[in-house]
């Protein structure tokens, strides 16, 4: 009879904390902004009683009775610290206590100057002997001197000669000595020339040797030796004012330009084959002439 009693009162105490919770509920809704449900009068509502625990078939002294855990004594609960965070103050922006701020009058101090020792032991050399041998002091190497450029030769200054003969095609005696024009060479005894078409052959050298003469005349010439050349060299640049008298006995056509003479003399040369000047006169002109 108890044990039905408890049962009866067990499922009483349920159904009343289900209408507690579903009022609840709605209570709370209520504050988030939802609406709570409408019972009209016309659909009431209908609160179902949750569904009773079944109760098992056979005598009521048998039924299992709820487990209840027995409470804790107050003596036996474990204290509980409740501890409340102290409000932070606050603290006004500004620098760092570690970094005070720079005073803008303040002089910096200038970078140290690096060292001017210098290691010398990275630039010294490794010295390995064999056993028992001892290396001798070893001295840093110093620059080696550093020789001197020979100086530029300087330019041979002109000699004038006033008394001169002029003795072959490109010949001149000048007193002491008997020189060649440099960067000619005169034509040979043997071949012959003709000054005209309808004049006579006569040997070239000689006519080379006539037209220098008439040129030169009594004027004297001015000359100069290559630079380090012998007292007795045999050619020389020799000139009549501005004329080269190399270039000129070329430019006539009595004379070849020799194979180191300056470019010049080779120009001089092929013009005075295209004209048939003096050794020219008669020949077949070369293929590369301008036409006339």
């Amino acid at each position: 009879m108890r044990t039905l009693l408890a049962a009866i009162l067990l499922i009483v105490i349920v159904t009343m904390a289900a209408v507690a919770a579903s009022w609840l509920t709605g209570y709370v809704r209520i504050e988030f902004g939802d609406e709570p449900p409408r019972i009209s009068a016309e659909h009431p509502a209908v609160i179902e009683p949750p569904p009773s625990e079944p109760v098992a078939d056979g005598p009521l002294d048998e039924a299992k009775e709820p487990e209840v855990e027995p409470p804790i004594p107050e003596k036996e609960r474990p204290a509980v610290r409740i501890v409340t965070p102290a409000p932070v103050p606050e603290v006004a922006a500004g620098p760092a206590p570690g970094n005070p701020p720079p005073d803008e009058t303040a002089e910096v101090a200038p970078a140290p100057a690096p060292s001017a020792e210098v290691d010398q032991s990275a630039a010294a050399p490794r010295i390995v002997g064999g056993p028992g041998i001892t290396p001798g002091p070893f001295a840093a190497p110093s620059p080696l001197p550093r020789e001197a450029a020979p100086p530029v030769p300087e330019a041979p200054d002109w000699t004038t000669y006033r008394r001169v003969t002029i003795v072959g095609a490109g010949e001149i005696d000048l007193g002491k000595r008997r020189i060649t024009l440099a960067g000619i060479a005169p034509p040979p005894a043997d071949r012959q020339c003709r000054l005209t078409q309808q004049s006579a052959e006569r040997p070239c050298a000689a006519l080379a040797l006539l037209a220098l003469r008439q040129r030169v005349r009594g004027l004297g010439v001015q000359c100069r030796f290559a630079p380090n050349a012998a007292e007795d060299a045999a050619s020389a640049d020799c000139r009549i004012g501005a004329t080269d008298l190399s270039l000129w006995l070329i430019e006539q056509g009595w004379a070849e330009a020799a194979a180191d003479a300056p470019a010049a003399y080779g120009a001089a040369e092929q013009a005075a084959r295209c004209a048939a000047k003096g050794l020219w006169r008669g020949a077949e002109p070369p293929a590369d002439c301008p036409a006339r």
